[in-house]
């Protein structure tokens, strides 16, 4: 039986050094992606690879090398791959963006940061990294931040569910609050006073900022 694998990384070599790249490289991608539609996912990434040994600063190869890695759930050689492609290529976006994101759903917060905030500096309208960055700002309690994030996704896209549930939830959180209870004091005598009390204050950012209490006489 033929070795499909092995069949292509012969044939597609061969057709780019005949020159003939223009429908072969669209039919190369899309051939690719029929495997990672089928998760099989190491023939598309040997097809790919194959290919940008010819064509290194194609973006959409590159970008569909490092998702296949990612689907196929090789965290690190993914990891490996974006971070080296990125420095090759800064002037990819969509590059930029993929690791961010992955960074992100693998939960490494402190490398995402950076790289959605690089990412913002060229794409300052991108709604799915201002949504990552306020998440970000919401967990570390930088509430003020998250809240920007979240009203500059609302300024380009006023109806996004998530921003509208966040900028809801933020000042929710950090809205004023106040509180009366009553507290009881007792001496020797027979008698029981009651006094009220009144807490007041407001969470903001990381810290909860010192209560105003006073005493209602």
């Amino acid at each position: 039986m033929i070795d499909l694998r092995k069949l292509l990384l012969i044939v597609i070599p061969w057709s780019f050094s005949l020159g003939l790249d223009a429908q072969t490289s669209t039919d190369t991608i899309q051939l690719s992606m029929k495997f990672s539609e089928k998760s099989d996912y190491s023939n598309a990434i040997a097809i790919l690879v194959s290919y940008v040994s010819f064509h290194p600063a194609d973006s959409n190869a590159l970008q569909l090398i490092g998702l296949n890695y990612y689907w196929d759930k090789q965290y690190r050689e993914a990891d490996r791959f974006y971070g080296e492609q990125v420095e090759k290529h800064p002037e990819y976006s969509n590059l930029k963006l993929d690791y961010a994101r992955m960074l992100f759903e693998r939960k490494q917060f402190k490398r995402a940061g950076p790289a959605i905030k690089e990412f913002l500096l060229e794409n300052p309208r991108n709604t799915e990294a201002r949504e990552y960055l306020g998440y970000l700002n919401y967990w570390d309690g930088e509430y003020k931040e998250a809240l920007s994030e979240f009203d500059l996704i609302l300024q380009i896209y006023p109806d996004n569910k998530t921003a509208l549930g966040m900028t809801r939830a933020i000042k929710e959180l950090t809205r004023p609050y106040f509180f009366a209870f009553h507290e009881y004091s007792f001496d020797s005598q027979p008698m029981e006073s009651g006094m009220q009390t009144v807490e007041s204050g407001k969470y903001f950012s990381s810290f909860l900022n010192p209560g105003l209490k006073a005493d209602l006489l």
